[in-house]
C-alpha cells in the first residue's frame, strides 16, 4: 500500500494498489454474478407473479435469499443462488412445476390436486399465490 493522510491530519487521499483490493475480496465467498438472478425475477418464473408475494414468503422465512450489494450503487437487493433455488424446490411447486415434471396440463393437475384435497400452502393465512408444498403434492399424484 502507498501512504495515506500525507498531507496533514486525516484521510485526505486514500491510495491503494489493486492487487491488494483483490486479495482481500475473497472471490470464493461472493457468488458468481452470473449465477444470480433477482428474488423476483425467479418468483416470476416458477409462476408467483406478484413480486411481493415471494419476496413475502422470504421475509417471512418459507425460503433462503442472499442479500447483496451492487458494488457500484450500494443498494441491497434479494438475490436466490443455485442453493436458494434448490432448497425453494425441494419443499415447494407451483403448478409450473409438476407441468414441466410430467408432461401434463396445468388445468388437469389443478383438478386433481382439489379433488385429493390439497390446499395452497397458506400459513397463518398468509396467501403467497398458488403455492403448494411439494411433498402434499407428490403424495397427491403418486410420484
Amino acid at each position: 500500500m502507498l501512504a495515506i493522510g500525507a498531507v496533514g491530519a486525516g484521510f485526505s487521499d486514500l491510495r491503494l494498489l489493486s492487487a491488494e483490493v483483490d486479495r482481500l475480496a475473497r472471490p470464493s465467498d461472493v457468488p458468481d454474478a452470473e449465477a444470480l438472478i433477482t428474488a423476483s425475477v425467479f418468483g416470476m418464473s416458477v409462476g408467483i407473479k406478484d413480486k411481493g408475494r415471494f419476496r413475502a414468503l422470504i421475509d417471512a422465512g418459507h425460503t433462503p435469499a442472499t442479500t447483496l450489494r451492487n458494488p457500484k450503487t450500494g443498494v441491497a437487493n434479494l438475490f436466490v443462488t443455485a442453493a436458494d433455488i434448490a432448497a425453494f424446490h425441494r419443499r415447494f411447486v407451483t403448478m409450473r412445476t409438476p407441468s414441466a415434471e410430467t408432461g401434463r396440463a396445468i388445468p388437469g393437475l389443478r383438478l386433481e390436486l382439489k379433488r385429493a384435497g390439497v390446499a395452497v400452502f397458506l400459513p397463518d393465512g398468509q396467501d403467497f399465490g398458488r403455492l403448494y408444498l411439494r411433498a402434499e403434492v407428490e403424495a397427491a399424484l403418486g410420484r
